[in-house]
Order: structure tokens, then sequence, then C-alpha cells
């Protein structure tokens, strides 16, 4: 099994070859932080299994600056830059389809304190979790989704089949994978298709909330419709009661930790971040400051 995680640095220099967003982070030394120690824990768990999906600024980053100990980096997404930088999906997507091989993708800002249950590496196909109460369906997936249908002009008769007629709600990508790699070939093949026959809307409009429709309800409609069980890591109903799922001032006495959206900016990543890699690994800690002390980043 391949542990795989995935970088397009066009959500984050726009092509200017620096970095001008810090990806929803709170800067972008927490960015650097963040995804430093997601990578270092996975390659800690998996030992030499790891894979890196970027392109030659995230090669340049990650690997000949940071340091970053990736069993293997396949450089590759650089062909993706004619893409609105907006489809941040897009690279993991492609790097979902470019395994052959049993694998599970983590997010960056995703933090796994030990290695996965049994269940979840050989499952048919793993997600974080799902995603299908009536709050995460009435504010997410249906007016994305009917957003997304009034938006993209050309759609196969399969896919717009699917935003008409199957439940909207999806599984959370936070970790995506499994041994039915086809599924997300599929997955690649739809997705892209309908970026490129509406490439003269998408590099017009902010496509932010169309990546959740591109990436996580194509894929769970996929899976229903070739009758694939999906495993989740977590339970959803324990994620929407209990914080410690996402805060990471509760890392490492939970299964998992996935900072999502405004969690990026809490006060708790901004403090526990920093101190566990300080902590777990020095190194890297000491190397990011010094990269940002000479502005070299």
């Amino acid at each position: 099994m391949k542990i795989v995680q995935s970088f397009w640095s066009k959500p984050m220099t726009h092509g200017s070859g620096r970095l001008i967003n810090s990806g929803g982070w709170f800067n972008k030394r927490l960015f650097l932080y963040g995804s430093v120690l997601s990578a270092l824990l996975l390659e800690r768990h998996y030992p030499g299994q790891t894979v890196f999906v970027t392109d030659r600024f995230g090669e340049d980053l990650f690997i000949n600056k940071l340091n970053m100990p990736f069993g293997k980096v396949i450089v590759e997404l650089d062909e993706l830059n004619d893409l609105n930088e907006t489809l941040w999906a897009a690279g993991k997507l492609y790097a979902y389809a470019r395994m052959r091989e049993h694998f599970v993708h983590f997010d960056q800002d995703f933090f796994l304190p030990q290695p996965l249950s049994d269940d979840l590496t050989n499952a048919s196909l793993v997600a974080y979790t799902s995603e299908f109460s009536q709050p995460k369906q009435q504010n997410i997936y249906i007016p994305n989704i009917t957003n997304f249908l009034n938006t993209t002009l050309v759609l196969n008769s399969r896919v717009r089949n699917f935003c008409n007629n199957e439940p909207r709600m999806a599984y959370n990508a936070g970790i995506m994978g499994g041994d039915r790699t086809e599924i997300f070939e599929e997955l690649w093949d739809l997705s892209f298709e309908i970026i490129k026959n509406n490439t003269h809307i998408f590099r017009q409009i902010n496509c932010h909330f169309f990546n959740v429709v591109l990436e996580q309800f194509l894929f769970t409609c996929l899976a229903r419709d070739n009758k694939i069980p999906v495993t989740c890591l977590e339970n959803e109903s324990s994620i929407m009661i209990e914080s410690k799922y996402t805060d990471m001032k509760f890392f490492p006495f939970v299964s998992s930790v996935h900072v999502m959206a405004n969690g990026k900016c809490a006060s708790s990543s901004c403090v526990s971040i920093p101190e566990i890699l300080k902590i777990n690994f020095p190194d890297h800690y000491y190397l990011i400051n010094k990269l940002l002390r000479y502005n070299l980043v």
C-alpha cells in the first residue's frame, strides 16, 4: 500500500513562482509547519511507502529546500497549470488517478497519530468520514450542486443524472483511497471532461465551491453506482458533536485530526502545531525557521 500526499502549487502561487497566500492557514509559517508535520508523521508510520505528487515548484520547496524524506516523488502536476487556480482539487484528483496499486491519500492538513487500522488498509474504498447529515446536505451539497448545474453548460448525461437524481451528500476526502483504483481513474476522466468542456466558463469565475462536487460528490456517486462500500476513518456524528477530531490541542489522544476550514487559523493550531513539530521533528522545525528568516521560501 502506498501512502500518498500531493501539492499543486498554482492555488498558492498563481503561477508567480512564490507563495502569495497561505492556503487557508493563519500564515505561511503555519502552512509550512503543518504540511511538514503531516508528512513526517506519515513517513514515521509508513517508512519508505510514502509518495509525493507535485509540480516543479513543490519539488523545489518540499524536496530541495525542506529535505522531506518521501519514498517516491512524482513531478507531473505542472500539466495542470492551464487550469483556474481555484480548482484546487485538480491536483488531488490527478494524484488519485496516478496510482496503480492500493493507496491512501492524505491531505496536508491531516494529522495521523498512529497507523491506520487493518479494516481501513484492507478496504476497497476509504474516506475520512461521511457527510450525509441534514446540515451538510443543506449547507454544502444542495446549494453547491445546484450552482454547479446552473453554471456548467456542457455535462455528459451520466454526470447530469448524478446531480439531478442521486442523494446530494458525499464522503469527505481528508483521506481517500483504496484498492479499487479504477474508480479513481474514472473519477479523473469524469471531472477532467467537465473542466475541459467548460473551460471558457471556469476561467472566468471562482470555482472554489465546485471542488466538493468534482471530488467528493462524484466519488460518492461512482462508489454507489459500482456498488462498492466505502470504509470511513471517523464517524460523522462524532465529528459533528466533538471538536477533538478537528482541533490540534487534542493530538495525539485521538485517532486523527483534520484541521479544516477556519481551524487553520484557530489559536490551538497556531500553538499546537509548532510545538508538536519542534518536539517530534526538531531538525525540520529549525530548518523552516531558517528558510523563513532568510526569505528563502
